[in-house]
């Protein structure tokens, strides 16, 4: 009799606990999304562009854009004190891809030295994302001089 209660125990035990397992396996399903909010997620977290003075501009730089769902609205901004910073598309929907690329006629001539900004990508009920910029400009190198013999 010893041995059957105790399989009576466990089988209710097990009972009790095979719908929790049961929210556990929804919930791992669904995502956490729903109890949790919206997630967003942007990578490289950091982008370093560096430019010779008078030399030409580099290429553009993509940032990958994710989010816990495909329906997620996002939106890009560039900080104030980077008028510099060219985005591609400043909104968009689930995730994307976004180049950044310097302002042609801000980066002309430019004296040398490190200038920050940042990015902030935001969408509703998410943390806000910021990707940090630095824009180095570094001397040219001399034009070469040719002597003759």
């Amino acid at each position: 009799m010893g041995f059957q209660s105790s399989v009576g125990r466990a089988r209710r035990h097990l009972s009790m606990l095979l719908p929790g397992l049961g929210m556990l396996v929804l919930l791992l399903f669904f995502g956490f999304s729903a109890l949790f909010g919206q997630s967003l997620q942007v990578s490289p977290s950091q982008i370093q562009i560096r430019t010779l003075a008078n030399g030409p501009l580099p290429n553009a730089q993509d940032l990958s854009i994710g989010s816990s769902t495909a329906s997620l609205n996002w939106s890009a901004t560039a900080s104030g004190d980077a008028p510099w910073i060219s985005l591609s598309a400043t909104s968009g929907t689930g995730p994307g891809k976004v180049s950044l690329s310097l302002v042609d006629w801000r980066a002309v001539a430019h004296p040398l030295g490190n200038y920050p900004g940042e990015i902030t990508f935001s969408a509703p009920g998410a943390t806000p994302v910021v990707v940090n910029v630095i824009w180095t400009v570094v001397p040219s190198l001399p034009n070469p001089t040719f002597s003759y013999l």
